[in-house]
């Protein structure tokens, strides 16, 4: 019960206790993303109980679901069965469905045959494919920035939590943070269009390295490294440069995609193997 006092404001929180939740779209605004991340703190237990309106249950189970996928307990090509969720979660086979259709619209979930949903896999064949799409699309996405010029103080914030991830030695942090800053980037560029594109490339492709990471990151000079290269991107396209911009992004792109790709080829050796998602 803490938890909720933490994450909505006191207001709806008594309404909630007598049962009377019916928030206006205004007031849900206004609870903080805390309760979006609430599976993380019941996941052992599994989410129960719920009085939410239906709109924060499908919410927060995507949530635990899409933890779920990132932190490898639900494997790639996994079917993902309704009932099966919503008895495990003791919300209504709606709200899984609900829930699996914002998983699928980030790239965590595919369906397949337009009905069964599974966890996304990515095989050694998508690899290539994801990369040469993703080199030309943030290429784009550099250029628009380094055009329009926006406040970049939001990255240069990211970058800041970057660097706090690699002195706790917190390697999902890190990864966390370097999509955030990728899709950040993204969203600067003011085309929708291309921001969901990117987004249903770069979730699900990063959700890849974290299940095949270990939490450890081992040496800071390679994620100290990698801090840097998103550093130059930054440094890019505030010269107003929208080749030079572009240049940076390509040049990080094409380094991680050795990376992935030796990760992808060697993925079933017992040693663990670390890359960077530049």
């Amino acid at each position: 019960m803490d938890l909720f006092r933490q994450a909505i404001p006191p207001r709806l929180f008594q309404r909630a206790r007598r049962g009377a939740w019916k928030a206006t779209p205004r007031e849900l605004n206004l609870a903080p993303y805390a309760i979006v991340k609430l599976s993380q703190s019941v996941a052992p237990m599994g989410i129960t109980n719920f009085s939410l309106s239906t709109g924060l249950i499908k919410d927060t189970v995507a949530a635990h679901l899409r933890d779920q996928i990132i932190a490898g307990h639900l494997q790639p090509g996994e079917a993902l069965i309704e009932g099966k969720w919503a008895t495990k979660l003791n919300v209504a086979q709606a709200s899984i469905r609900a829930a699996l259709n914002i998983l699928e619209a980030e790239g965590f979930v595919e369906r397949r045959n337009g009905r069964s949903a599974h966890v996304t896999q990515i095989t050694q064949a998508d690899i290539p494919h994801n990369f040469q799409v993703r080199a030309i699309l943030e290429a784009l996405v550099a250029r628009l920035v380094a055009q329009r010029q926006p406040d970049l103080s939001a990255l240069d914030q990211v970058i800041a939590d970057m660097r706090s991830a690699v002195a706790c030695n917190n390697l999902q942090g890190f990864y966390e943070r370097d999509l955030r800053f990728h899709l950040t980037l993204c969203r600067h560029a003011g085309n929708p269009v291309l921001e969901q594109i990117l987004q249903r490339l770069l979730l699900p492709l990063f959700a890849f390295v974290i299940m095949r990471t270990h939490d450890a990151m081992g040496e800071p000079e390679r994620w100290l490294n990698s801090i840097a290269k998103h550093e130059k991107i930054l440094d890019a396209i505030r010269s107003g440069d929208p080749n030079r911009a572009a240049d940076e992004v390509l040049a990080v792109v094409d380094y991680f995609y050795v990376d992935i790709d030796d990760l992808t080829r060697n993925k079933n050796q017992r040693q663990p193997h670390t890359v960077s998602v530049e």
